[in-house]
Parts: C-alpha cells; structure tokens; sequence
C-alpha cells in the first residue's frame, strides 16, 4: 500500500473507517490520525487523489502540538506552487486545493459564479460553507471555457466584489476562522515542507479596503521553485532557516495603508502602471475590443489638438485598430480592381408591328385564341447606358498606379450624366478617391505583379483625399 512515500487512501478507509464500541484511547487516537490523514489529502492531494505524502503523519504524534501549527499558510503555500508550475509551464496537470480557489473566485467575480439563497455567513462554518446552499442559474456562464475568458476580459469595475470580508461579515463567523487574523496583511514567506511562497498582500491592498499604491517586484524567485522534494535527505528546518526567521517576525511586517477614499479611475497613476505591467486579456476576442476601446479614446484625445503628427498618429492607430478587428484585408492586402458585369436587359413587351398569333415559319397551325392576351403591367426595363467610368468607390486607393496617362472613351451617343470624372495622370495619386476605369474602356492596366509590388513598397497608408482631384 505505500509506493514511494505515498499511502493508499483505500487502506487508511478500509482500516480505519469504524471504530469499534470498546475502542482503549490509543485505538481512538489511531482512528483520529488516520481521519485527519485523509482531510490532509483533500487539502494536499497529489495527482490521481487516490495517495497521501506520509510526510505529514510525524506531524501528527501530538495532536496538541498539531493545533498551533499554521496549516492554512502550508495550504496556501502548496496551492501557489500549484498555480506558478502550470502558468509558466505547458505541464496540463494541477493539483491542490482547487476549491479554495473556486471560491475565491466565486466571492469576487459576480459573473461566473452562482446566486446564493442566503449570503449571510453561517455560525458554525467557515464562510466558503455558504456556497454549498448555492444555486446555478442560466445567465451565468459556468462551462464554456472560451466564454469565461472573455467574460473575464470584458468585465467593469462594478462586476468586482473588492471588498469580499467585510466587518460585518467577519463578525459572524467563528472564531476558528478569524484566529491569527494580523497575520492576513503581513509580508511573509509561507512554508510547507520545501515549498516557500511569498505571501504579498501589498500588491492587493484594496481587498483590505486600503488604497493601492505602485507595489515593489515581486519578492519570489525562480530559484525557490527549483526547489523540489527530490531532497528528501535535506532538513528543511535548517534550508529554510532564513525565511522561518521572517515567520516568526510576522508582526512586524504588517502592511499599512491609508483608507480607500474613492474609486480609481482609468487614468490614475496606478491603473496606468497596471496597464503597462499587467496582463490584461487572456482570450483573442477580449484582447481585440480592448485594444479598439484604448485606441478610440487615444484618438479622441490627440484629436483635441488636430495638428500634422497628431493627425498622422490617429492614423497609424486607425489601422491598428482595423488589425485588432482582424480587418486589415481592407487596408493593406487589397485585390486588383475587380468591376461588375454588365446587367442583362430583357425586352417584356410585343412589338407594335408585329401581329398577335402570327404563324411562325414552322408552318404550325395557328393556336386558337379564346380572348385577347393581357399586357403585362410591370415598368419596362431601362437598358442601363454604358459608362466611360465608375461611379465613386471607396475601396481601391492605388487606381492611379498604371503604365501612362488614362485615355478618355469616345463620347457617347446617349446623354451623359451630370456628374463628369476627369482623368489623373500617374504621377498624380486620387489619394482614396478609388476612380477606375470599366473593363469595356480601352487602355492601358497595371498587371496584378506590378501592383502587388507596389502595395507592399509602402510602408504606411495615406487616407486623406486630395483637394487638388476632386470631382466637379
């Protein structure tokens, strides 16, 4: 039953699971270790949650002594390690205490987590015990993954609980629950075994309801996650000394702060620095409205003072906003110009000379006619006239880019329209106006190899229509 230093838990419960009606103290004590083994391993699980670490069991031979151990920092502690391995590695795997996690989640994020019948905390539990009484509900997204993210990345202040533990709150729970409670805002090292996480609740002020300033780096290193219990020989008493020193000085780390006096606003001195250091998408599509609602705003602002590289900046943040909507093809991966077809006319009416059941040259019989035919009392179609030019198209800015000047079709016999377009040279660019020319004009057209050459010799785009070109 023990592989390594593991223990089956099938054992512990098929050895321990009753205790007998005239169990001595020592058999009761027996009964006791063995119960708490297996609550250490829902808190200290290893990968297939069927094994406990035999590594805990000394620290059960006194019972009393086991009491003033800080068993919720070592939970933490391995909960951290957990959550570092699988950020910064492709490790698929995690392990741990999961739920403190869950509702962690769950006491901050209004829009994953679950209604609850009643949110006061109850007397006898710790206050995640509430979410047991919780209840699903459809308008919450708890399952599609992709859908979490994005919630996540599109979430508003007012979605946060940032001040889960309230006094009120606090006040009702036992006091097993609020015991060491100093220690909640101390800068300390927590321990479990070789584990050593930093403890930083300076970085996380305003969940104490205090104003955050621009926090200090991060006090972990990569060297303290090297760490692994391949040492087994190692006394972690003695490796550790340094950081249970700083333990045992808890108090004299507590954080302090002044009070939160106002929400912070998007452009404090901290949420700017937030912006600049964190990570603030984790899906695609939440980092491509971002980005757009950061860009809009960075526009608005440049454009209160419309000067030369104001304006060429809106510009380039124009097109970065087109990348992010993944609409770039608009912009930089344009086709060659591609003109529509001529529409099919058709002729629904007779002619007048021609008569009504006139015999074709089949010599067929003429068919017998009981009544006159009705006209048909639709409009008649408008053959369209042909036109030496498109009309105006916002879609195609490099027309311009052809092998000589664009020569002008014969006038046509029909009435031309009131708008007239006038040719452009090639040295000459329409800047957007996108004038083209039909496919029935003769002259002269820019191969496709020419004009992709072109596109791509141009490190940024102009948007701005010539004054000198437009049309009459």
């Amino acid at each position: 039953m023990i592989r390594g230093h593991t223990l089956k838990l099938s054992w512990l419960v098929d050895e321990f699971g009753d205790i007998p009606h005239q169990a001595d103290d020592l058999t009761v004590l027996w009964h006791a270790r063995a119960f708490i083994l297996r609550l250490i391993s829902s808190i200290f699980p290893d990968k297939t949650n069927s094994r406990v670490n035999l590594m805990f069991l000394p620290l059960l031979e006194d019972l009393r002594e086991a009491a003033i151990y800080s068993w919720g920092g070592a939970c933490l502690a391995f909960l951290y390690r957990e959550l570092c391995r699988v950020a910064v590695t492709e490790t698929k795997e995690i392990s741990g205490p999961l739920f403190i996690l869950q509702i962690w989640a769950w006491e901050r994020f209004k829009i994953i987590s679950p209604s609850i019948r009643d949110p006061s905390a109850p007397h006898d539990a710790p206050l995640g015990a509430r979410w047991s009484r919780a209840r699903q509900i459809t308008e919450v997204t708890t399952h599609v993954l992709p859908q979490i993210r994005y919630n996540l990345d599109r979430m508003r202040p007012e979605d946060i609980t940032w001040e889960p533990y309230s006094e009120e709150l606090l006040d009702e729970l036992p006091d097993m629950c609020i015991q060491g409670r100093p220690s909640w805002k101390t800068v300390v090292p927590l321990i479990c075994f070789h584990i050593i996480e930093w403890h930083q609740p300076d970085r996380v002020m305003r969940q104490f309801g205090l104003a955050q300033p621009i926090p200090a780096p991060p006090m972990q290193t990569d060297e303290l996650h090297d760490i692994t219990l391949r040492l087994s020989e190692s006394n972690w008493a003695h490796h550790h000394a340094t950081y249970i020193h700083r333990w045992n000085r808890r108090e004299q780390y507590i954080v302090q702060g002044q009070q939160m006096g106002q929400p912070l606003h998007h452009h404090s001195e901290y949420m700017e620095w937030y912006r600049r250091a964190g990570r603030r998408w984790i899906s695609i599509s939440g980092a491509a409205i971002g980005c757009v609602e950061d860009a809009i705003e960075d526009c608005l602002i440049k454009l209160q003072n419309p000067s030369t590289q104001n304006v060429a900046e809106v510009k380039r943040t124009l097109r970065k906003m087109m990348i992010a909507l993944e609409q770039e093809s608009r912009l930089c991966q344009m086709p060659p110009p591609q003109s529509a077809p001529q529409a099919a006319t058709f002729n629904d009416e007779l002619e007048e000379d021609q008569p009504i059941n006139q015999p074709g040259p089949s010599r067929r019989p003429a068919r017998r006619q009981s009544r006159p035919p009705r006209r048909r009392q639709h409009q008649m179609r408008q053959s369209s006239p042909p036109d030496d030019v498109m009309p105006h198209i916002a879609f195609h800015p490099f027309a311009w880019h052809r092998a000589g000047p664009i020569p002008l079709a014969p006038a046509p016999s029909h009435p031309r329209p009131s708008t007239v377009f006038q040719p452009y040279s090639e040295t000459i660019p329409p800047h957007y106006t996108g004038w083209m020319l039909t496919p029935s004009i003769p002259g002269p057209s820019t191969p496709w190899m020419t004009y992709h050459s072109h596109v791509q010799s141009r490190s940024t785009f102009d948007f701005t229509e010539s004054r000198d070109h437009k049309h009459q």
